[in-house]
């Protein structure tokens, strides 16, 4: 885990009427929100000062988005650098794309959050690395 050779892929379910525009990485600073224990808040500013505790580097990349066909849904594959809490539903909330579902984050209302810890690659020894996927679940990509 310290030395960075365990791969983290997640899916994620946002909406957007318009174009996707996400960066490749999204490299902001998380902190607890002041305000409540529930939150993680992605620090824009480095003057930023309605948080509690020390600021903890996130680093989250977006490795692809695909639109629902017919829908306002887009799924995004991301893999977190950092294990930060809440950092995926973090930092796209602060990209103003919160994951459907997510109401600490405002996310669309759904029945569920649709998150998913999707694939972890592991290193073996002699060099073999161990790639585990978990099956997506039902009506993924049906969230409206």
């Amino acid at each position: 885990w310290k030395k960075n050779e365990v791969r983290k892929t997640y899916r994620a379910l946002v909406q957007s009427e318009g174009p996707i525009l996400l960066p490749s990485q999204i490299d902001l600073n998380l902190a607890h929100d002041a305000s409540t224990k529930k939150r993680m808040i992605a620090l824009k500013s480095p003057t930023a000062r309605n948080f509690r505790g020390k600021p903890l580097p996130a680093l989250t990349l977006i490795q692809g988005s695909r639109r629902i066909p017919d829908t306002k849904t887009v799924d995004l594959t991301l893999e977190i650098k950092t294990g930060v809490m809440h950092q995926i539903r973090c930092h796209l909330a602060a990209l103003h794309y919160p994951i459907i579902g997510d109401p600490i984050y405002q996310g669309v209302p759904s029945p569920r959050l649709w998150l998913h810890a999707w694939q972890i690659e592991l290193p073996l020894s002699q060099g073999k690395r161990l790639k585990l996927e978990a099956a997506l679940p039902d009506g993924w990509g049906q969230a409206r």
